[in-house]
């Protein structure tokens, strides 16, 4: 659970296979209702991660690669989900859809070159391994590696 200013965070958590909701607008009350029902509270208020108790986290950072750092050394096992399963818009998983349902929905020439598609149930948004999801698997490799190496 992140609230505002962390979207960027609460996306890539996504990415990494994380359940992450965005409480952008939460009051604060709703929040520490959220870290008492078990969720985590990623927040950029010192004193509402407190507040949390051991289900806070404060953000200190506004630099992506630092936050993920941060969280992933806070919450280790919070990345080991499956890569890239959520929806990264609205955190619902992803279903595997065939060519012939995303034909329309995505561009002719990415129809012509993938056979593997994804899309959400809830808001219809279609995934599929372009050049980019490489890169974003990297990404959170490094991310591990380096939470690893700040650990022991």
């Amino acid at each position: 659970m992140a609230d505002n200013m962390l979207g960027t965070l609460a996306k890539w958590l996504r990415v990494a296979g994380a359940d992450c909701a965005y409480a952008d607008g939460m009051v604060d009350d709703d929040l520490l209702k959220v870290a008492s029902s078990g969720r985590l509270v990623l927040t950029r208020d010192r004193l509402l991660a407190q507040r949390c108790g051991p289900m806070g986290l404060y953000v200190g950072s506004d630099r992506l690669d630092e936050q993920l750092l941060q969280v992933v050394r806070a919450f280790p096992g919070l990345l080991e989900g499956e890569p890239l399963s959520r929806c990264l818009v609205c955190n619902v998983p992803v279903e595997d859809t065939g060519p012939d349902q995303v034909k329309g929905r995505v561009p002719e020439g990415v129809l012509e070159r993938h056979e593997r598609f994804w899309s959400c149930p809830d808001c219809d948004r279609v995934y599929w391994m372009g050049t980019h999801w490489e890169d974003m698997l990297a990404r959170l490799e490094s991310i591990k590696e380096r939470a690893g190496e700040g650990q022991g």
